[in-house]
């Protein structure tokens, strides 16, 4: 049996990467893959993309590496560290116990979609389907992050893993009524996979395990302390959440606070 750990979107948090990378390394893990967005909003994205370099098994480029120098801007990054995210892969298939796994940062089709549990079932089903991007047929299990958000969903027997995130961990939903500690929301997620790699005929037993890890928020806080990025570490509040429920709201009909 192997062990592998999935992490995504760290977003320069260095204080969420490194307490998550001694987390992943007292598990017993064999393999640790990185589904993007390690840079960019946090003040240590050489740092973090370093000690990703440093440890990760498998790197997924994730919207934030594919649009470094276009959509985001570049500067601070040496030629090295562009040509690195330039050239990091778009999706990566694999077996484990009997199951084809695929891995891509946000769709089959594009990093910078956002496709999440709230979404209809025709929309969230197209994580199932090939692209161009991708190798052909359709796998058993995808695994992806983008959304910030840790999930499993079952449907089609199919299974949707979504990783969460290491450096901004959210909370989309809200009510004043309801709403509990955001201590449950702020830890750093991520996901262990186990079991029989590489083994692509035999149905074996495997599980999905979601990991939640404090970090020091004060420390991560210290070099870049701005009001947004505040709200978000501390509280879980998206810098862009109001812009997010309103597109869910108005574009797909869904009021995440309900």
């Amino acid at each position: 049996m192997k062990r592998i750990a999935f992490i995504s979107d760290i977003h320069g948090n260095l204080e969420a990467l490194k307490t998550t990378l001694e987390d992943i390394k007292s598990r017993d893990v064999n393999y640790i893959v990185c589904l993007g967005d390690i840079i960019l909003k946090g003040s240590h994205s050489s740092e973090c993309l370093q000690l990703v370099k440093d440890n990760c098994d498998l790197v997924i480029q994730g919207n934030y590496e594919e649009g470094l120098g276009s959509v985001y801007s570049s500067d601070g990054f040496t030629e090295e560290e562009i040509d690195y995210v330039d050239n990091l892969p778009f999706s990566y298939d694999f077996y484990i116990s009997g199951r084809r796994v695929r891995l891509f940062h946000s769709t089959p089709t594009n990093s910078f979609e956002y496709v999440s549990p709230f979404d209809d079932k025709k929309l969230v089903r197209k994580l199932f389907l090939p692209s161009c991007r991708t190798e052909d047929g359709s796998p058993d299990v995808v695994v992806f992050g983008h959304v910030h958000l840790p999930f499993n969903i079952r449907m089609y027997n199919r299974t949707i893993v979504g990783v969460g995130s290491v450096g901004e961990s959210v909370e989309l939903t809200s009510n004043p009524n309801f709403d509990g500690d955001p201590r449950e929301t702020t830890c750093s997620n991520y996901v262990i996979m186990t079991g029989i790699l590489h083994e692509k005929d035999k149905f074996t037993s495997m599980s999905i395990e979601h990991i939640k890890v404090p970090y020091d928020i004060d420390k991560e806080l210290i070099n870049n302390r701005d009001e947004k990025r505040e709200k978000c570490l501390r509280l879980g509040i998206y810098p862009s959440s109001e812009k997010v429920k309103k597109f869910y709201r108005e574009e797909r009909g869904i009021n995440l606070e309900d």
